[in-house]
């Protein structure tokens, strides 16, 4: 039986108590503990010219996700201004928030002992819980266990090394909102004209002045495509690692801005389609695919809200319009009731039953 296995926060959070929900990245103890220093006491300010009221991001009402698709549609880009900062602030969260579990085997271990070749995991969530977890069972690994044509692999130094040749991993692995470790290229490289050792190194945190640029100092190319840099570091040396929202790696000579490829819901871009998010097309593509072809799908800690607008037609197109009499169907969330009445609205015809557990530990005895 093809089984494919949706994961939304709530299964990080049934294996780490400490992992927020979306709602809850304002108000647990991580995040509000962030909000109250320096480097991010501003960011609910800072939020209000983009319509959203300080104190209704601080207390959840306005979750992380939404927060994040307000700015980017107004400003237009992945990783620009406050939209860098609140990607920022999402990723030492979960950092934070994970580090002491991470390294632990746990429920997630167990879930993956129920997998097979023909399964497939998408999730929504940027975590590394469930990362950590397959990369213990020794049937999978990063460089192809995405699904993701990484171009490179963030290295010593920050440098930007080749990806090793490795076999394919057993286990598909599709994150379709991106993850916190996945570095998104900017569209301009920046090439050192001159000899690098006479001159003073570019600082890692920014990209040359345009008073730079026309002294002839650097030379840039706007036309590269955008491609995704695999930083294994947070894997590597956990917990002591933190991300930074802004890094500078050089390849062949060449500077690249990079930033955490973290994609929220959006209701004006297909992120399949939209230039920023033209990387993760694939995955959207992988996703469907899986789908359409599986017998059962299994719905782990995601409430499929409606704000999930690509998830929610996603799960409507693949599910729904193809020669399968009926799909298995379960659902494990103490909301596990609801979950389910979405499922069968989802695929009517397809899905007229849904299996229901109230918690991912009951469901894995």
């Amino acid at each position: 039986m093809r089984t494919v296995y949706v994961l939304g926060a709530g299964a990080s959070k049934a294996v780490d108590e400490r992992m927020p929900l979306i709602s809850d990245f304002g108000t647990c103890e991580v995040g509000s503990s962030l909000l109250n220093q320096s480097d991010f006491s501003g960011l609910p300010d800072s939020l209000e010219e983009f319509g959203i009221p300080p104190e209704r991001f601080r207390s959840g009402e306005v979750n992380v996700e939404d927060a994040l698709s307000a700015v980017i549609q107004t400003e237009g880009g992945i990783a620009d201004g406050v939209g860098d900062h609140l990607i920022d602030f999402i990723c030492l969260v979960l950092q934070m928030s994970q580090s002491s579990s991470i390294l632990s085997w746990g429920l997630y271990d167990k879930f993956i002992r129920l997998l097979s070749a023909e399964d497939t995991v998408i999730t929504l969530n940027y975590d590394l819980l469930l990362d950590a977890a397959l990369l213990r069972s020794r049937r999978w690994n990063q460089s192809t266990g995405y699904g993701l044509a990484f171009t490179g692999i963030a290295g010593l130094n920050e440098t930007i090394a080749l990806v090793p040749r490795t076999e394919a991993s057993a286990l598909a692995y599709l994150k379709l909102h991106g993850s916190m470790h996945w570095l998104l290229e900017s569209r301009s490289r920046i090439r050192l004209r001159m000899d690098p050792h006479d001159m003073k190194p570019l600082p890692l945190d920014r990209i040359p002045s345009t008073d730079e640029v026309q002294m002839g100092m650097f030379e840039t190319d706007s036309s590269a495509r955008r491609s995704v840099v695999l930083d294994p570091e947070p894997l590597r040396r956990l917990p002591a690692y933190h991300p930074r929202r802004r890094r500078g790696l050089y390849q062949d000579g060449l500077h690249v801005m990079v930033t955490p490829l973290i994609v929220p819901p959006m209701t004006s871009k297909d992120i399949a389609g939209a230039d920023d998010y033209q990387p993760l097309g694939a995955l959207w593509q992988t996703a469907s695919e899986r789908l359409r072809e599986a017998d059962r799908i299994v719905v782990i800690g995601c409430s499929l809200r409606e704000a999930d607008h690509e998830l929610i037609s996603l799960l409507r197109e693949s599910l729904g319009e193809d020669s399968r009499d009926s799909i298995a169907a379960e659902a494990v969330d103490p909301q596990c009731a609801l979950i389910a009445d979405r499922l069968k609205e989802l695929a009517p015809t397809k899905i007229t039953a849904v299996k229901q557990c109230p918690s991912l530990d009951a469901y894995l005895d």
